[in-house]
């Protein structure tokens, strides 16, 4: 017996399992992170760290002198705004091809599951109608054979009918599975 269940896969989720577990994606989702935690920094050093210095002076006669100051530098003309462009276009690049790769996979889960969509109704259909006409056929044609209907020559033709038709019924079954194993590819789930 060559038969098996063929559930139906539910689009919303196998799309949704693509989105969440897909390595190639989330290393997209970190390289835009970091973007956006680089823009972060580089506006935060535009503003002056304030320097403040204490200093202690003792002169021949005795005298103690204490200095304390606060510098603050202020930055006219490095307002690193260049520094913020290339960060900006580097942030508007990474959210760019992320988005580019969710169509791709959005793409490529729709192809796998209306290839396993195909493969299982094919499957299912061969099951059904085929493969039970070949279970009556064989028994038909051996009991043909037993009561001397047939010669030998017309048993062989009429089995290898039979088995170029199990072999089909195997090839629609290895669809199915490779259809299963593309699901699992797209959604970054390979076992």
């Amino acid at each position: 017996k060559l038969e098996t269940t063929m559930p139906a896969v539910s689009d919303a989720a196998v799309l949704q399992a693509a989105l969440s577990s897909r390595p190639d994606l989330r290393a997209r989702r970190y390289e835009l992170q970091r973007a956006e935690a680089d823009i972060a920094l580089v506006r935060r050093q535009v503003f002056p760290n304030p320097i403040f210095g204490l200093s202690f002076n003792r002169e021949g006669s005795g005298d103690k002198t204490v200095l304390g100051g606060v510098t603050v530098p202020l930055p006219v003309f490095n307002r690193r705004q260049g520094e913020l462009e290339s960060l900006e276009a580097r942030r508007s690049q990474a959210r760019a091809e992320m988005l580019a790769l969710e169509k791709e996979i959005q793409k490529e889960v729709s192809e796998a599951l209306n290839k396993w969509e195909t493969a299982r109704q094919s499957a299912g259909l061969f099951q059904r109608e085929v493969m039970e006409q070949i279970d009556e056929n064989f028994r038909l044609i051996e009991a043909a054979y037993r009561e001397r209907r047939i010669d030998l020559p017309q048993l062989l033709v009429m089995e290898n009918n039979l088995i170029t038709a199990n072999q089909s019924y195997l090839e629609v079954l290895s669809s199915l599975r490779e259809a299963a194993i593309q699901i699992e590819e797209v959604t970054g789930e390979v076992r």
